[in-house]
């Protein structure tokens, strides 16, 4: 039984982001972590065409299991590590001063 899915994303189809709550194409989703592809791009994209074959195909072992088999930071903790950054990198520019 084949796939009525596509094998091929199409680039100009929208989604809504669950994250940032608005329409974003695949190519967000491709590159936003750091510039590389979202945790949740195989789930919020599964409906739409093969979203995990295309991205066995188009990354190592490695690199998909980085960026989708590891457990993902809750939003408040990864905002408190944000914060806290910022907050080290003001004290050492002004410690520099």
């Amino acid at each position: 039984m084949s796939s009525s899915r596509p094998n091929l994303p199409d680039w100009e189809k929208e989604i809504r982001c669950p994250r940032l709550g608005g329409p974003v194409k695949f190519e967000y989703c491709c590159a936003e972590n750091q510039g590389r592809p979202c945790a949740r791009a195989l789930t919020c994209w599964s409906l739409s065409f093969a979203v995990e074959e295309f991205f066995h195909k188009n990354m190592s072992v490695e690199q998909f299991e980085e960026c989708f088999n590891t457990e993902t930071k809750p939003k408040v903790v990864a905002l408190i590590e944000l914060i806290e950054k910022a907050r080290k990198t003001l004290e050492e520019k002004s410690s520099r001063e």
